[in-house]
């Protein structure tokens, strides 16, 4: 705690004295973004190297996670309410015939999980809605929370959190999630899918397919669905469109996609040059406590092998994918984030391999914006970028 105090009088210092870091930037958005990179950056054990694998407890790195996890948000009274809900995935009929022949380095351990899977597992995840949406569809609020259509056609946000997929919860992504159910009046399920270390890849893959499934076996059809997903979340929900599109699954209505990652070992400029303005550390892949290596094989040795198969695996690295098919996509990130190159060049690949439909494929950028600025409530950007989500979607109904 005295470390995040001492960043917090630094920054402003820092500010008072040569002023702000970029020109849009105000003192509350300087000190948050110092304080938050201080945070994450404490919560890796980055020093770490190969050498250290064998010493490694990936269960009590799992509990660091836990214990500095990202905060939990609530839902302002004024907008709406949220509930959470469970299911048992034997309700979920997967076999492995649905996955077979996605190759890389993704299909085995996918069949594995699907057929070892404990039938009495459950999944939980929550519902969110505006008073608005109530309204809208003359429902009392206990039966808007439930996971049933309110309407033949309702559409829904099928929302999967960020975090590095070592981190985060709906809890954790309430408040921004609400302001999108606000602007777009439409309800948001945010599911809760397993975590890295202790679940690595291709577990979120795994939870995210149940998760769809299910909604779709509860009556929401899947042209009405639209999939969010922020940072790792945009990786995953990338990642799901791949693995329904190999089922021959009709695909979402639409995608939205918030800073997403897009790959896994990340270089670039964007790297280097914008580590002094985002709360985003370009975590060093060297380190085998780094969060995508947490997720992707944790304690395996950075290997050359292990580089090329998550350089060259399609799903590990969505922008070496054929994204031929996506449905309309909306992109939005911020200037001086450090994943920017790597969302950019993931754009001009999905217009590339979509050219009849290059018009429904948007990328917005925000100046002087981090990485998911649409949490800092207070910057005018967000509330911009909320109402972009809606008007994307309003114009693909």
């Amino acid at each position: 705690m005295f470390g995040t105090y001492f960043v917090m009088l630094k920054s402003a210092i820092e500010y008072l004295v040569r002023g702000q870091r970029l020109p849009s930037w105000d003192l509350k958005m300087q000190v948050l973004c110092d304080c938050i990179r201080h945070t994450s950056m404490e919560t890796y054990t980055l020093e770490t190297t190969d050498e250290d694998i064998p010493s490694l407890d990936f269960r009590k790195i799992q509990e660091r996670m836990r214990a500095r996890d990202i905060p939990p948000s609530t839902v302002p009274q004024e907008l709406g309410a949220s509930k959470q809900h469970i299911f048992r995935v034997e309700k979920i009929p997967l076999t492995s015939e649905d996955i077979r022949g996605i190759g890389g380095v993704t299909e085995e351990p996918l069949l594995m999980l699907i057929s070892q899977d404990n039938p009495k597992r459950t999944l939980d995840y929550e519902v969110l809605a505006t008073w608005d949406t109530c309204n809208q569809h003359q429902m009392d609020t206990e039966r808007a929370l439930e996971p049933l259509p309110l309407s033949d056609d309702e559409k829904i946000m099928l929302c999967l959190h960020g975090g590095a997929y070592t981190m985060g919860s709906s809890q954790s992504h309430r408040s921004t999630l609400i302001r999108v159910c606000e602007t777009t009046h439409l309800r948001a399920f945010i599911l809760n899918y397993r975590l890295s270390p202790q679940h690595p890849f291709p577990s979120q893959l795994h939870d995210a397919l149940l998760f769809h499934t299910f909604l779709v076996s509860q009556g929401f059809q899947p042209e009405n669905i639209i999939l969010v997903g922020d940072s790792a979340g945009g990786h995953l929900a990338i990642d799901l469109i791949l693995l329904l599109r190999h089922m021959q699954i009709l695909l979402p209505k639409a995608l939205v996609l918030i800073s997403p990652l897009v790959g896994l070992d990340l270089r670039g400029d964007s790297l280097q040059k914008n580590t002094p303005f985002d709360y985003l550390y370009p975590y060093p892949m060297e380190s085998p406590t780094s969060p995508m290596r947490l997720f992707y094989k944790p304690g395996q040795r950075y290997s050359d092998e292990y580089i090329r198969e998550i350089n060259e695996d399609p799903i590990l690295s969505p922008s070496n994918a054929s994204l031929k098919g996506f449905p309309p996509t909306l992109i939005q990130s911020g200037a001086k984030e450090v994943l920017i190159d790597h969302i950019c060049l993931f754009y001009e690949k999905l217009v590339q391999d979509n050219k009849e439909s290059k018009n429904l494929m948007v990328n917005q950028i925000y100046d002087d914006m981090v990485h998911v600025f649409h949490r800092f409530f207070f910057r005018p950007e967000s509330k911009q970028a909320f109402d972009a989500i809606a008007e994307f979607i309003e114009n693909k109904n």
